[in-house]
């Protein structure tokens, strides 16, 4: 079983982050992106613990880590979460809105992407 599915939502006009879900057959694997996609940090979670990498000089492994803990104790399983976003020059205010996105991504996600995703062969 392989199974993909994409969210985005925006956090401004012309600016979103996109996340798009691998169903494998034991576990699943995101790929979270926004402007310029890039590997910035990878999370991995199985049972409530996270192990996470954070590239020099980036900050994304705090969502990656968030994701990939929520979304391996949601679902039960395994999850790796490769998370890459990047816009030049952005305010603080303008990161706290990527953040915020994210997290409203994520429970969307949440919401949308139940049970039978993982159980169907």
């Amino acid at each position: 079983m392989k199974k993909r599915r994409k969210f985005s939502a925006a956090w401004s006009p012309e600016r979103e982050i996109t996340a798009e879900i691998t169903w494998l057959e034991e576990g699943v694997h995101v790929l979270l992106v926004g402007g310029r996609s890039h590997v910035g940090a990878i999370s991995y979670a199985q049972n409530g613990h996270v192990q996470g990498y954070q590239a020099m000089g980036h900050k994304e492994q705090t969502i990656s880590d968030s994701w990939a803990k929520g979304l391996s104790v949601y679902w039960s399983c395994p999850v790796t979460v490769c998370c890459g976003i990047h816009y030049d020059e952005i305010s603080k205010e303008e990161i706290q809105r990527i953040v915020n996105t994210c997290e409203e991504l994520l429970q969307r996600i949440w919401t949308e992407e139940t049970y039978w995703e993982r159980n169907e062969k």
